[in-house]
């Protein structure tokens, strides 16, 4: 069958693969409208094996932000595609990748808000209108499931976490 050399040695020819794929199709812009900058995403959350790649790669690239505009820009571009992976998960009905989609919308929201809440007002405004772009596609993903089913609760926390963090640069 497989020696452990060749194991070892395709792991690493899809690491390069998926790492040249990153490299040459960096994270989408924002461009102004939420859902005009919606794609879908090239590597899918669904638990495969490249995803964990993909996670890896973001994890590594966060550590190559510097500056704080950088790191601002960085997580506002993660925070789309992880948008981006919850809307993919949510349409096609995936339920079993749900929670933790939801999860990663908000901790990325999150991480967001606190990092935009370290620099001045007007990057509070923006966050805050982008926070409130989210909000009407993420009630259309909540009503694709039936409402207070433990799918359609998933969504609606994203919701208030949104709405939350919003109120909280507000101050």
């Amino acid at each position: 069958m497989f020696n452990k050399q060749s194991l070892l040695l395709r792991n690493k020819i899809v690491f390069a693969v998926v790492l040249s794929l990153y490299l040459v199709s960096p994270f989408a812009v924002y461009a102004g409208n939420i859902s005009q900058s919606i794609k879908e995403p090239l590597i899918k959350p669904n638990g495969g094996f490249y995803y964990i790649f993909k996670r890896g790669y973001e994890k590594i690239l966060e550590k190559f932000q510097f500056s704080n505009a950088s790191k601002l820009n960085y997580h506002q571009n993660l925070l789309l595609n992880r948008f981006s992976e919850l809307k993919y998960v949510a349409e096609n009905k995936d339920v079993g990748e749900l929670q933790t989609s939801t999860q990663r919308f908000s901790y990325e929201a999150g991480k967001l808000a606190q990092l935009s809440g370290k620099l001045n007002s007007t990057d509070n405004a923006r966050i805050q209108n982008l926070f409130r772009e989210y909000k009407p596609v993420l009630e259309r993903l909540r009503d694709l499931y039936p409402a207070n089913s433990s799918f359609w609760m998933l969504l609606q926390h994203d919701i208030n976490t949104l709405e939350i963090l919003s109120k909280k640069l507000q101050s």
